[in-house]
């Protein structure tokens, strides 16, 4: 199930996730980025969604995809 600002969803044995719609763009613009997010495991996963969705404001949570995108391409699978 998806709601507005949520397009994909992850799911692991627990829960299904909603990924904040900035890192869900930020990972539809970079197909590299979204297969390296693919290939995480359910927790390194959730670790970039809490951290991009914990921020308060859109400009800052549009901010930590871009981080994050970067930090995909660049191999690191763990968030740090």
């Amino acid at each position: 199930m998806a709601n507005k600002e949520c397009d994909r969803e992850i799911s692991d044995s627990t829960a299904t996730i909603k990924l904040p719609v900035e890192l869900l763009m930020a990972l539809s613009a970079d197909g590299d980025a979204s297969r390296a997010f693919d290939c995480l495991e359910a927790a390194d996963q959730r670790e970039y969604i809490d951290w991009v969705g914990a921020a308060r404001k859109p400009e800052s949570r549009a901010e930590r995809a871009a981080q994050a995108v970067q930090m995909l391409r660049q191999g690191d699978g763990k968030k740090k």
